[in-house]
Formats: C-alpha cells, sequence, structure tokens
C-alpha cells in the first residue's frame, strides 16, 4: 500500500500580557495540510491524508488592581486539510484510492484582564475551524476500481464573554471518481462533514456548525460491469453555550446527485446505483450558567 499523511503546523499560542492591564495577544493560525498521491505505478491500494494544524489559543489579558483589565486575544484560525489521490493502473487487482481530509481546529481565545468584575478587559471569540476538502480518483483498465473520498471540517474554537462567539466549524466538501474499461465493479463515494462550532462561555454565543454542500460530486464509467455512485452531506453540530446568550446553529447540509450513464459514457454498465443524502446539523445546546464546562475550560486556561 503507498501512502501519503501530511499535517499543518500548529498555531503559535498567543502572549499574555504582562504589565498591569496589557492585552493578550491573538493565537497565530494553523497552516494547511496538503496530501497528494498519484501512485508508485505498482500499489493497487493508495490513500492520502491531509490534516490542517490547529489555531493557536489567544493570549491572556493582564488583570489591573487600579483600573481596567486587559483584553483577551482571540483564538487562531484552524488551518485547511487537503487530500487528493489520483491512481491509473492496469492490473487484475482491485484498485482502491482513499482520500481523507481533516481541517485544523480553532484556537480558544484568552481570558480578560479582571475576568468577572465590573473592571474586566475585552473579551474575545474562539478561532474558525479549517475547511476539509478531500478528491479522490480511481482507474483500473482491467478490473474493479473504487473511490472513497472522506472530508471534515475543523472544529471552531471556545470563546469567551458577552459580545463574541465560539468559533464557526470548518465547510467540508469531497469528490470520487472511479473507472474501467472492464466489465467490473465501479464505485464512488463521498462523505463530507462540517466542523462542530465551538463553545460559548461566559456569555458568549455558541458558534455555528459548519456547512457541506455536494452537487454531482461523485461520477464514474464501467465497460459493462456495475457502477455505484454514492454521496452524504453532514452539517456541523451548533457550539454549546453556558448562558441564554444563545447556543450556535447547526451546519446546512446540501447533497444533489444527477447522473445519466446513458449520455455520459460510451459504453454503459449493466446495471446502476445512485445514493444521494443530506444530514443537517444539530443545534448547540444552552447549558446555563452553572455548567461545570466554563470551569473546567477555564483551568485549562490557567495551567497554559
Amino acid at each position: 500500500m503507498s501512502d501519503v499523511k501530511v499535517t499543518g503546523s500548529a498555531g503559535a499560542p498567543g502572549q499574555n500580557g504582562t504589565l498591569p492591564g496589557q492585552a493578550g495577544t491573538y493565537g497565530g493560525n494553523g497552516g494547511a495540510g496538503t496530501a497528494t498521491n498519484t501512485g508508485n505505478g505498482i500499489d493497487a491500494t493508495n490513500t492520502a491524508e491531509g490534516t490542517g494544524g490547529a489555531g493557536g489559543v489567544g493570549g491572556n489579558g493582564a488583570n489591573n488592581g487600579a483600573g481596567t483589565g486587559g483584553a483577551a486575544g482571540a483564538g487562531g484560525y484552524g488551518g485547511a486539510g487537503n487530500a487528493t489521490t489520483n491512481i491509473a493502473l492496469d492490473t487484475v487487482s482491485t484498485v482502491h484510492s482513499y482520500a481523507t481530509a481533516t481541517g485544523g481546529a480553532g484556537g480558544n481565545s484568552g481570558l480578560p484582564g479582571n475576568a468577572g468584575t465590573a473592571s474586566s478587559g475585552a473579551s474575545a471569540s474562539g478561532g474558525a475551524g479549517g475547511a476539509g476538502t478531500a478528491s479522490a480518483t480511481a482507474t483500473n483498465n482491467t478490473a474493479n476500481a473504487y473511490a472513497t473520498s472522506t472530508a471534515v471540517g475543523g472544529a471552531g474554537g471556545i470563546g469567551y464573554g458577552a459580545g463574541f462567539s465560539g468559533g464557526a466549524g470548518g465547510t467540508a466538501t469531497a469528490m470520487g471518481t472511479a473507472s474501467s474499461l472492464g466489465a467490473s465493479s465501479v464505485g464512488a463515494n463521498a462523505s463530507a462533514t462540517g466542523g462542530a462550532g465551538g463553545g460559548g462561555v461566559g456569555g458568549a454565543k455558541g458558534g455555528r456548525g459548519g456547512a457541506s454542500n455536494l452537487y454531482n460530486v461523485v461520477t464514474g464509467s464501467t465497460g459493462g460491469g456495475t457502477l455505484t455512485l454514492a454521496q452524504t452531506a453532514t452539517g456541523g453540530a451548533g457550539g454549546y453555550c453556558t448562558t441564554a446568550a444563545g447556543a450556535g446553529a447547526g451546519g446546512a447540509a446540501t447533497s444533489i446527485l444527477n447522473f445519466n450513464d446513458v449520455t455520459a459514457n460510451a459504453t454503459h454498465a449493466i446495471s446502476l446505483a445512485g445514493a444521494s443524502r443530506a444530514y443537517g446539523g444539530a443545534g448547540g445546546a444552552s447549558l446555563g450558567s452553572t455548567n461545570t464546562g466554563h470551569a473546567h475550560w477555564a483551568e485549562q486556561r490557567r495551567r497554559r
């Protein structure tokens, strides 16, 4: 089996304020992770996994005993995850082409100085999750060929404070193409799931879930065999909130598949099966001001 894995670099964490009332800085953005596999001319199974780097956490604002605390730094954006496989062989073995892409998670925001008091500094939002994009192509001049692509958007980071929100989940897109000149079994499958929205604490809203919209993203051909095409879109879940500020909306999902083997291909399949599915993301939960998730997150931030 031939495999290519690439992960993007993580974003640098923001700097904490050190002087009284000094603001924290933004977290750095994660780098893209792009994996491409065109095969080695021998192996019939080939994979590529591209993962975006995580966004850096925002810096904490410094406390200020004589005035307003320092502002919190926003979380950095997650990097894009991209994966492509494009395999062409002439073999009696079944050719499998797998592409898996995952967007990087957005970074959590920092905490403002004097948090929770009347002299609190300005709050900040979590970073958005990175997009996931996957494309798989499998070609076999003799026997079976299958292409499978899977994409997932990165989760948004946690945001803090009224007027701010958790980061939005990353979008996701997947594509698949498979073909064989023989009277063989051919299949193309694409699945895309938007990233979850980040949580909102301390009065922040939950982030919206990432969208997944697939329009005729699978196609294929066979020289008289069976052809199966399937695509599935799923929206990301909305982020929670710990107050009545508002939980995040679930991500939209659209899947449309139109394919005519008679007009698309010179040689037709003896049987054709197609499936198109879409599932909207669940809305986030409003957990109330006493939710322990807030305390757990704050403790993690203090340990950073």
